[in-house]
């Protein structure tokens, strides 16, 4: 692909040229530039990012100096390991040769006699890593969480499948002693379970097609490669491949114990009913047990999930993001590259957007809080004024932002110190700048920031050339990187003011409107205004700043829904199991009972009894599954804020909610237990 040429994604050959496969060959204008169309991606071709949608030549040769700023991709040779590539690519990069060194300190193999901020690391790693970030830990808590529930249910059917088996041990025994042979007594139970099995997968499916097709279409939830989960040919085999699975192992066993009575038991127990066997109740027990551990574990996954959304929500940004909307404008190379220029309209846009009804403040920044930009962030070093020389005097990576009149005021953000732009006595210092509060106290601990000079270093063989700012004003902390991270040290540069900084062109701005209503409603006026300024360019990601900040903590929303259905999926399960059981256990000792009311005990006395084999397994089910949780809430460490994964309250509270749920589920078997009417119990075959 020559410098002039460029590659098309196929969502934007369908959507802007209806697929029109004579445009290969054909010129595109691009940012005011003819391009050639080289070709048409694959439809499932997705990189770097889903949203990108043109591929151009960097245009870089082996003989300029390009930009470090920039992500490379390679495949590696068979056998080449990933920190093999790093290692050449460390050695390679100690001979590169930076802007204002000299040949022999840059191939020093001394990197540590480099002044800071010079020495270039490359940063190797796998492409998948670099694609799956940190979702990994999320995908596999969520994996967890349904194995879980995946575990309540087939203990709860288990349980179900021994009740089963036990009403049918007596016609088992029968068919046995009439010849039948233990293939045929298995069979019946078996064919049953398959059909359950059918029809549960069938509905699991469609269940799962449908969630499916909820979280993919989510505006909010940023997964990479969410947008190619779909339930395939290979789900639903894996999906029928389980559920049989599960059949046979539930259709197979209980069967097998069943038949295992043996024919001489069963015609001595002939004339008399049959009672379930005492490893027969054991068993049963066990899996209620493992039902209410299992569901305590998701209980308190989910309590504390819940407490982290509640945290964040409640945490202040440093900014209001009601009535608040946004969008953002990108000029274009050609016809917009002299500052005048691009400053020119960037203005223009400001002034009108500001004169529109309803709009009650409007300002522009090159970077929202909290907004994913397809742009990387580069920092540069600071140097404060007085040091005694350039290398000492660097101060460590600080972010920075170009900011316009009325961008603090529209997001509410505090100006703690001295003026914003826009404040008449603002440009009163010498190219003027704010910083953030954090930055200004660890700078100038314990003094006055404000008349304080510093200078942003992008390269330390020119910092001679970069030009001193006075500190006019200092703004509270803004979290721009998400509710749980901590505020960045920030510098703002008043971007329209050319004084500043020379080399900052407002080519980028991200525009915010604050409203006395309703935000949407303005986004008309706002296109009319754009279109009649110059009708070429582009307005992207038009959004509240609720929006905004929703999208920042969407995956924890995101987990915490999923942990919240499927806690709420256990805790039925388990409620049904323990009631289940009771209810069996009653129905069993049902002449027991009847015997020991005719011989005098009371009504309040069998209720205790069967209440009490309800708090015991519930009891087991917590201690168990206080031990399973303390293990495994350390994986929800990265995905909690402002609670510990072992909260002793969330502990203790969850534990005493699944005693109390227990506790009603055994109760009212236990009420019917003690209504049993002796006589009627003890004229039961």
């Amino acid at each position: 692909m020559g410098g002039t040429s460029v590659l098309l994604s196929y969502g934007l050959w369908q959507r802007r040229y209806g697929g029109d496969e004579s445009l290969i060959g054909r010129t595109i204008e691009v940012n005011g530039a003819s391009r050639v169309v080289a070709g048409v991606m694959a439809p499932d071709f997705h990189f770097p990012h889903p949203r990108i949608d043109l591929w151009m030549d960097l245009g870089v040769s082996a003989t300029s100096f390009g930009s470090f700023h920039y992500d490379g991709a390679a495949r590696l040779r068979e056998g080449v390991s990933v920190e093999g590539a790093a290692a050449d690519l460390r050695r390679l990069a100690a001979g590169v040769m930076l802007p204002g060194t000299s040949a022999g300190a840059a191939g020093s193999a001394d990197s540590s006699r480099r002044p800071s901020g010079e020495t270039i690391i490359p940063i190797v790693q796998p492409l998948r890593d670099n694609v799956v970030r940190d979702v990994s830990d999320t995908l596999w808590l969520l994996f967890g969480a349904m194995a879980f529930v995946l575990l309540v249910v087939v203990a709860n059917v288990a349980n179900l499948y021994l009740v089963r088996a036990a009403a049918r041990e007596r016609e088992v025994v029968v068919c046995a002693a009439l010849g039948a042979g233990r293939g045929q007594l298995i069979r019946p139970f078996l064919a049953e379970s398959m059909l359950l099995a059918a029809a549960g997968g069938a509905f699991g499916l469609l269940i799962g097609w449908m969630a499916v097709r909820t979280i993919v279409v989510s505006p909010v939830l940023d997964l990479p490669r969410l947008e190619e989960v779909a339930v395939n040919a290979r789900v639903a085999v894996f999906a029928i491949f389980l559920s049989f699975l599960i059949a046979v192992v539930l259709g197979v066993l209980p069967a097998w114990r069943t038949v295992g009575v043996g024919v001489a038991r069963g015609l001595r127990s002939a004339g008399r009913a049959f009672t379930a066997s005492r490893e027969r109740r054991r068993t049963q027990r066990v899996l209620v047990v493992i039902q209410v551990a299992a569901a305590l574990t998701l209980l308190i996954g989910s309590a504390l999930m819940l407490q982290t959304l509640w945290r964040l929500r409640s945490t202040n940004p440093g900014f209001d993001a009601q009535d608040v909307l946004t969008f953002e404008v990108i000029l274009p190379y050609r016809g917009y590259e002299t500052y005048d220029r691009t400053a020119g309209l960037q203005l223009a846009l400001l002034d009108r957007v500001r004169r529109l009804p309803g709009v009650l403040s409007a300002g522009a920044v090159s970077g929202l809080p909290m907004a994913t930009s397809e742009f990387p962030e580069m920092p540069d070093a600071v140097e404060v004024s007085g040091a005694a020389n350039v290398t000492g005097a660097l101060q460590r990576q600080v972010r920075y932002r170009l900011v316009t009149a009325g961008y603090f005021e529209t997001m509410h953000i505090p100006v703690v110190q001295g003026f914003a732009p826009g404040h008449p006595d603002f440009n009163a210092a010498g190219a003027p700048i704010l910083i953030s509060a954090n930055l200004a106290a660890r700078l100038f601990p314990g003094e006055n920031p404000l008349g304080q000079r510093i200078r942003r270093i992008r390269s330390v063989a020119a910092a001679e050339e970069e030009r001193w700012n006075t500190i006019a004003g200092v703004v509270a902390d803004v979290k721009h990187s998400g509710i749980a991270e901590p505020a960045p040290e920030l510098i703002y540069l008043p971007v329209l003011n050319r004084a500043v900084d020379p080399g900052s062109s407002p080519g980028f701005l991200a525009f915010a409107l604050r409203s006395n209503s309703a935000t949407l409603p303005l986004v008309p006026g706002i296109r009319a205004i754009v279109e009649e300024l110059d009708a070429q360019l582009p307005i992207a990601n038009i959004r509240t700043m609720e929006a905004i900040v929703d999208a920042a903590s969407a995956r924890t929303t995101f987990i915490a829904l999923l942990l919240g259905f499927a806690t709420v999926a256990a805790l039925f399960l388990g409620i049904v199991g323990i009631y289940g059981l009771i209810s069996y256990a009653v129905g069993q000792r049902r002449r027991e009972i009847g015997l020991r009311m005719a011989l005098g005990a009371r009504a309040e006395e069998v209720l205790r009894l069967v209440l009490r084999d309800g708090v015991r397994l519930t009891t087991a089910g917590v201690l168990i599954g206080f031990v399973a949780s303390a293990f495994l809430t350390r994986f929800l460490d990265g995905h909690l804020f402002g609670v510990s994964a072992n909260d002793p309250l969330t502990f203790f509270a969850t534990a005493l909610l699944l005693f109390t749920i227990g506790w009603f589920a055994s109760a009212l078997p236990a009420r019917r237990a003690s209504r049993i009417q002796p006589i009627e119990a003890l004229a039961d075959e």
